[in-house]
């Protein structure tokens, strides 16, 4: 199959996620998923007292910004959202594979074409239905709390720092991006059980129990560091020490907020190296269809 024929077929595919109603449910899912998100209630002074006594970006508990950047500090949608990043290709992955069809599908694409045709609706049609549901979710902020809760914050910080609430939205953006960008990685996990496993449920539910297990460890973990910090008093020692909780699963959300100040490289090297692990999953689940393919011929 040449390029111009691959490239349809990948197009075909994802269209076909984009009209299902796995699609639709893992968007609307991801919406409410969000909108549980806990929304404290603070007054002027309060605002005014915490504005003086701390850092700004991670002080501010009221207003659009402030609330969607705290989707990642919640273990629900840790835990949940690579259940719902797996939701918009699973159904018809898995009733083609399992069911024969996918036979006939391989001698008209060739094998690397139906896998790479696999593979990209599926990261594809999961990070489109995260990020939709995210910009739903960023929507019904700025409409709820948008401006009056900014202007309340404005009025509340200190004179001549009336700004500093600007840069809300592009936290913004680079959390979409790098919760989109993780959600895809998910999703080929999840493609790839669903060949290994043979079953939809646990092929879904596997992500979610190594990101409850990934958050307890961190959690566990995080209090040993802050005994030991009681005893030496070192600050930098245990951001040191916190760093490598950074390197599992259930921190990956967030990554971004910190990846060059502990490897002093640049971001872009974190989504190269996401890209290298998605093309390393793309490249054994096409080990894996190959195998099906030569038992079943």
């Amino acid at each position: 199959m040449d390029a111009t024929k691959r490239l349809r077929t990948i197009g075909a595919e994802v269209w076909h996620c984009f009209y299902s109603w796995p699609f639709w449910a893992a968007v609307l899912l991801t919406l409410l998923l969000c909108s549980a998100t806990e929304i404290p209630q603070l007054n002027t002074s309060s605002l005014a007292l915490i504005c003086n006594v701390a850092d700004l970006p991670f002080a501010l508990n009221l207003g659009a910004g402030s609330l969607f950047l705290k989707l990642t500090g919640q273990t629900w949608f840790i835990v949940l959202l690579p259940v719902i990043a797996g939701l918009p290709f699973a159904y018809d992955f898995y009733t083609e594979w399992f069911g024969g069809s996918y036979y006939s599908v391989i001698h008209r694409q060739g094998r690397l074409g139906y896998t790479l045709a696999k593979a990209v609706s599926a990261a594809v049609s999961a990070g489109c239905a995260v990020f939709f549901g995210l910009l739903l979710y960023a929507m019904i902020l700025f409409v709820r709390f948008g401006s009056s809760a900014n202007l309340q914050v404005q009025q509340a910080m200190p004179e001549g720092s009336q700004g500093a609430v600007s840069p809300f939205l592009l936290q913004m953006a680079a959390l979409t991006w790098n919760i989109v960008a993780v959600s895809m990685v998910i999703a080929l996990f999840s493609l790839m059980l669903i060949v290994v496993l043979r079953q939809n449920f646990l092929a879904l539910t596997i992500p979610m129990m190594i990101q409850y297990l990934s958050f307890r460890l961190t959690d566990f973990y995080t209090g040993l560091q802050l005994q030991q910090y009681a005893q030496d008093n070192d600050m930098d020692a245990l951001y040191g020490r916190l760093a490598i909780t950074y390197l599992l699963p259930s921190n990956q959300f967030s990554v971004h907020t910190i990846f060059h100040k502990y490897t002093g490289l640049p971001l872009p090297v974190y989504y190269l190296f996401l890209l290298a692990t998605a093309l390393l999953l793309i490249y054994l689940l096409h080990m894996l269809m190959e195998r099906r393919v030569r038992n079943y011929a």
